[in-house]
């Protein structure tokens, strides 16, 4: 699939046809607590769309 997807990813990461990693930021180019947040995020889109309810994903980069 050539599209941007969430996905999971702990550690640096070199992101392909522009994946966006969840989790947490920590130094500069690592995420942690990935899978987690992943998952949590998964299953409340799941909840949603599964209600005939809308998703909208804002993505906001905060430098700092």
């Amino acid at each position: 699939m050539n599209c941007p997807m969430f996905q999971p990813g702990n550690g640096p990461f070199t992101l392909r046809q522009g994946g966006i990693l969840v989790g947490e930021a920590c130094p500069p180019g690592f995420v942690i607590h990935s899978q987690d947040t992943f998952l949590q995020l998964y299953d409340r889109i799941k909840k949603v769309i599964s209600r005939k309810g809308e998703v909208v994903v804002e993505v906001v980069e905060e430098m700092g």
